[in-house]
């Protein structure tokens, strides 16, 4: 089983509140992740398929904070960082009212709120960056 800790494409929603002006994070916003890109993930997969172990890890070649994050995203939209801390006792508090949605949405918002309550940093690997990402998006978005 390969369990990466958080997808490029997962972020993509902190780049989008920055795209409407605000991002909002949990807590001080100093928890730590390492999301990795669906290219990078591909080739660990790859990579993997010989090894003995039933269970890897895997992140992304960076460590970031919650607050890096964000400002990454602003960056990438020549925006000044707006970025709200909200108690993270709200995150707790969608965390319980997510494990009884359907699994359609509460399974990915669990995931998400999980992530987001601690440090979730995973060995790195790979070599696609997160601001590499948010500037193709920025790119994308204006091309």
């Amino acid at each position: 089983m390969i369990r990466p800790n958080g997808f490029f494409s997962d972020i993509t929603e902190v780049y989008n509140m920055a795209k409407s002006g605000r991002v909002f994070t949990f807590g001080d916003g100093e928890n730590l992740l390492n999301p990795i890109h669906g290219k990078d993930l591909a080739r660990f997969c790859v990579d993997a398929i010989d090894k003995k172990e039933t269970e890897l890890d895997v992140g992304g070649p960076e460590v970031l904070s919650a607050n890096e994050i964000a400002r990454l995203a602003f960056s990438a939209q020549a925006k000044p960082v707006r970025n709200t801390h909200l108690p993270d006792m709200l995150r707790k508090v969608s965390l319980s009212i997510a494990c009884h949605l359907p699994e359609k949405w509460g399974g990915p918002a669990e995931f998400f709120l999980t992530m987001l309550g601690d440090d979730n940093i995973a060995p790195t690997y790979g070599n696609h960056h997160l601001k590499d990402y948010f500037d193709e998006l920025a790119l994308a978005n204006n091309g």
